[in-house]
């Protein structure tokens, strides 16, 4: 069975390119093409980057989009938000995938990362100020 591309921009990965997955974020936000750019380091080796506003996938809708960033595994698997970051980051850190394995199994520390991200996704314009800061970029 064909696999349908992953956007209209960029054609499909094949294994050997795109063996890890797909992070799709708000190309529109300043803060998101911030941490995307970071990301796109060694952290993103064999992941594909795409702003959802190039995305043809099916059964991604807007809303959620803009809300969190979105994780598709090589696997088909979905996620969102912080789990989606956590994915993204665990295969190249042995903590965050401590960090991944405890969001999948502890509740209270799954809680935490979805209310922490969730915060700073609605208070972007300051956290980028912030982020910036520390970067000194």
């Amino acid at each position: 069975m064909k696999k349908k591309p992953l956007s209209e921009t960029e054609p499909e990965k094949s294994g050997s390119e795109n063996p890890r997955g797909t992070l799709i974020f708000d190309g529109e936000c300043g803060f998101c093409r911030l941490w995307v750019e970071r990301w796109r380091g060694p952290a993103g080796k064999g992941v594909t980057f795409i702003p959802f506003q190039e995305a043809r996938i099916e059964g991604l809708d807007q809303a959620s989009c803009m809300k969190a960033v979105q994780w598709i595994g090589a696997d088909g698997k979905r996620a969102s938000g912080a789990e989606a970051v956590f994915r993204l980051l665990a295969e190249k850190s042995w903590f965050h995938a401590l960090l991944l394995k405890a969001y999948l199994n502890c509740g209270p520390w799954a809680w935490i990362s979805r209310v922490g991200y969730e915060f700073v996704a609605n208070h972007r314009p300051a956290f980028s100020w912030a982020t910036k800061m520390l970067w000194r970029k």
